[in-house]
């Protein structure tokens, strides 16, 4: 981020901006509803502001498809994956009837389901995202 802000061949602050703004508007949703810890999001806003906004989807989409993938795979290993559908069956019917708002037993915080160091997905549409530059 200093790089960018001081550096002569810097981006600026506006890249730096956007894309801390990017990185935290894209994962801040899960967060508020209880499915994301904070840890995940500042990650990705960290993201954003050294690869700036553009890229810092780019991280997002496919870290959220590694993340279904070992989501399913973690499930699966663990005998959890009809429980996850129940749950996500739940959940869409908790929004359905209550609007956008975190079901309490499916939180982070009270949730007993597995638990996705999220980290890992990220790092995943990292490499890609750079791979793919």
């Amino acid at each position: 981020v200093v790089f960018h802000l001081l550096a002569p061949q810097g981006a600026g602050a506006a890249f730096v901006g956007k894309g801390l703004l990017a990185g935290l508007l894209v994962f801040f949703p899960f967060f508020a509803l209880g499915a994301m810890g904070a840890g995940d999001v500042k990650l990705m806003a960290a993201l954003g502001a050294w690869l700036g906004w553009g890229p810092t989807l780019q991280v997002a989409l496919f870290g959220a498809l590694a993340g279904g993938v070992l989501a399913v795979v973690v499930a699966l290993w663990h005998g959890y994956l009809r429980q996850a559908f129940r749950n996500i069956r739940t959940l869409f019917g908790h929004w359905w009837l209550f609007g956008l708002k975190p079901l309490p037993e499916l939180t982070l915080e009270a949730g007993k389901g597995l638990r996705l160091p999220y980290a890992l997905p990220i790092m995943v549409g990292l490499v890609v995202t750079l791979w793919r530059a």
